[in-house]
Formats: structure tokens, sequence, C-alpha cells
């Protein structure tokens, strides 16, 4: 009658650099998953929840570092192959602490930037010309002669301060389109088609 009891489960012997584990700082952490026989999937959310921590409030840094080892099992049974899985985290918002922050700031001193004599440059922010636009300062011919007069300023400064460098930038709102809320009102409040707006925008 003996024979036909179940033999106990196997024992199977963790390497101490395997066995499962959880460091947590309050921002971040590292884990090390119970190790699964090959072909079990590792349950890592399951841990996580099992260890206090709430999966959605952090984010997995890097790649997990995979571990496999073999398990003898009695004869004729095959070794076993393990896979351990660890893992490192951080908060996704992590809280501020006020008073270490207070304490940063006040230990670090400031930095009183050099005054620098030579290397002066000019820079030109040109937006809004709205090329195209038509309202109470004119039309697309009341802009060239509002350019012209800006471009005549424009070059009698850098004759009168020389810098070495210029720096242009074009930061947008060039032409005037035809695609806003009121694209109907823009049918009869604008003087050039879109193609045309582009043209003029370029030669300015």
């Amino acid at each position: 009658m003996l024979e036909d009891l179940a033999l106990p489960a196997e024992k199977v012997t963790v390497p101490q650099e395997y066995s499962p584990s959880v460091t947590f700082d309050g921002n971040g952490g590292e884990a090390v998953l119970p190790p699964v026989a090959d072909g079990n999937p590792t349950d890592v959310e399951g841990f996580l929840i099992e260890a206090g921590i709430n999966p959605k409030e952090i984010e997995i840094i890097g790649e997990p570092r995979i571990s496999r080892w073999q398990v003898a099992r009695p004869f004729p049974l095959e070794p076993m192959w393990m896979t351990s899985v660890r893992i490192r985290w951080r908060r996704i918002n992590p809280e501020i602490s006020l008073p270490l922050l207070y304490k940063l700031v006040k230990a670090t001193k400031p930095v009183t930037p050099k005054p620098v004599d030579s290397g002066k440059a000019l820079i030109v922010l040109w937006s809004d010309l709205q090329v195209g636009k038509v309202d109470h300062r004119g039309n697309s011919e009341s802009l060239i002669q509002r350019v012209r007069e800006t471009q005549g300023k424009l070059l009698a400064k850098i004759r009168e301060q020389k810098p070495e460098k210029i720096i242009f930038c074009d930061v947008g709102d060039t032409i005037e389109n035809f695609s806003n809320a009121a694209d109907m009102h823009q049918l009869q409040s604008n003087d050039l088609s879109i193609m045309q707006q582009i043209d003029l925008a370029t030669s300015l």
C-alpha cells in the first residue's frame, strides 16, 4: 500500500544571490523575484503588490537582469533549469522632501558670472509679419513699407554697435494663412493667396 503514496515534493535549493528580496529607498528600489522553473511565467506585478509596492506608481529602469542555473533531480529525471529575474525601478512621481530641498539650496553657493568685455552679439527676433493680412494697419503694401523701415533702423544699429556676430531668428507667425476658426472672414481680410504670402515672406 505504501508504494502507491505520492512522493514528497522536490526541494529546490536557491543560491543565496538569487533569494527573493526587495530594497526600497522611497523613490526607487530593486527586487529579486522568486525563481521559477523554465516555462513558467515570472509574476513581476504580483510580487511587487505582495511587497506593498503599487506597480502603477513605478517604472522599470533598464532591462531586467535574468539569471539561470540548473538543479539536480533524482534519477532518471533530467536536471531542471531555474530562472530568476532582478529588476530596478523608480517612482514615476516621487514626492519632494521640502526640508531636504531647502537644505540643498542653502548649501549651494551662487555662481557669479564673469563679465565679458568682448564678443558682442546682436540677436534679432523676427516674428509676427502676418504676410497677407489686411487690418487697421493696412495691407501687404503697407507691410513692405514697415519692413523696409525696420531694416533701415536695423542696419543703422549694426553700424553704430559694430557687433562681432549677428544672430537672426525667425520665431514664427510669418504668414497669415487661410486656416483657423474664422476661415470665411480671412477670405475677405487677406489680400494674398497662400502661395503669394509665402513668396512675399521669403523675399522680405
